[in-house]
């Protein structure tokens, strides 16, 4: 959309433009409260170059000006795309000085390292090595509806629960941080035409045309074809459907805290007191005692299908469950 030399004139003007095109009615409720009721924390907006980011940090710009002060402009560089990489960090880089913003950015230290999981994982490190161990901190993000679309569509050959279901989702909790994704209601066409209606450029990731990685195949594939294929609109149906699973996996969560609490006594469960509940909220209170009583990061669910099998069988089991 933009060539590498590219500069957005009167920027500041254009974000306010936005902003009145899309004010905070048709953000995410819960996004603009959470961003409305922090008056101290750092707010970080991640920003590749691309369209959604751009429009979410130009929107979160012209939305909350008293809190300019407090923003910064990060950008992680994995290095894939040669030269093209380094223009989109120098979009990012001019586009943040023209509006006055700090920029902090990051190149990669495994270039060569290109599936999906590293790429996420260095992001997220990057993350946790800016924000401040002692001061809340909110990051946002310019995830998008059709981000949800392609995200079930990815996630379900894998075999997931409701969690998984209803992600990503508008708020997430990282400890004492915040991620936001404040658009996430707002479909990738209907972001690219208001960019469009103000003249405002972004930058277009060339890799996003690849076949290497399976959420491309997805989006140009899969989600095309579901698209035209559906007898109704698509991603109103995805948006109803994530707000749905989302509520029922708050429910969950509660039951099963409350499980959780009712069966344990020092950590330890006590399997008499817990058997009784469905195993819905079983699995969750194993999810749970997991997470909090093992140095691992991540529960495997492959792992607590194993101790729920030995525990309706009455079996010893022991588990390896981290490296």
């Amino acid at each position: 959309m933009s060539k590498p030399d590219s500069r957005n004139s009167n920027i500041q003007q254009k974000a306010l433009d936005l902003f009145h095109l899309y004010p905070h009615s048709k953000w995410h409720t819960q996004s603009v409260d959470v961003l409305k009721s922090e008056h101290a924390s750092e707010i970080l907006i991640a920003c590749s170059g691309g369209a959604d980011s751009v429009f979410a940090l130009l929107l979160t710009f012209a939305a909350f000006p008293n809190a300019r002060n407090r923003m910064s402009v990060i950008h992680f560089n994995h290095l894939l795309r040669g030269q093209e990489s380094h223009d989109d960090q120098n979009f990012v880089k001019k586009l943040s000085a023209e509006l006055k913003l700090k920029f902090l950015t990051k190149n990669s230290r495994n270039p060569h390292k290109t599936d999906e999981g590293t790429l996420r994982n260095e992001r997220r490190d990057f993350f946790n090595s800016i924000i401040s161990p002692t001061k809340s901190g909110i990051l946002i993000q310019g995830h998008n509806l059709d981000d949800v679309a392609e995200t079930l569509l990815w996630r379900i050959p894998r075999g997931v629960g409701v969690e998984g279901l209803c992600s990503p989702r508008p708020i997430t909790k990282l400890g004492e941080h915040t991620l936001l994704r404040p658009f996430i209601n707002q479909s990738r066409e209907e972001i690219r035409n208001a960019l469009r209606d103000v003249n405002i450029q972004w930058r277009q990731d060339g890799s996003n045309a690849s076949d290497q990685y399976l959420r491309n195949r997805l989006r140009k594939n899969t989600l095309k074809c579901w698209k035209s294929d559906s007898d109704r609109d698509l991603l109103s149906g995805v948006k109803r459907t994530r707000e749905l699973l989302g509520e029922q996996d708050y429910a969950l969560k509660q039951w099963a805290e409350e499980a959780y609490s009712n069966s344990q006594n020092n950590g330890v469960l006590i399997i008499t007191k817990l058997l009784p509940y469905p195993k819905a909220v079983l699995r969750k209170v194993l999810t749970f005692w997991l997470s909090r009583n093992s140095k691992s990061k991540i529960t495997q669910q492959s792992h607590v299908d194993l101790i729920i099998k030995s525990l309706n069988r009455g079996e010893d089991l022991t588990l390896d469950i981290s490296r």
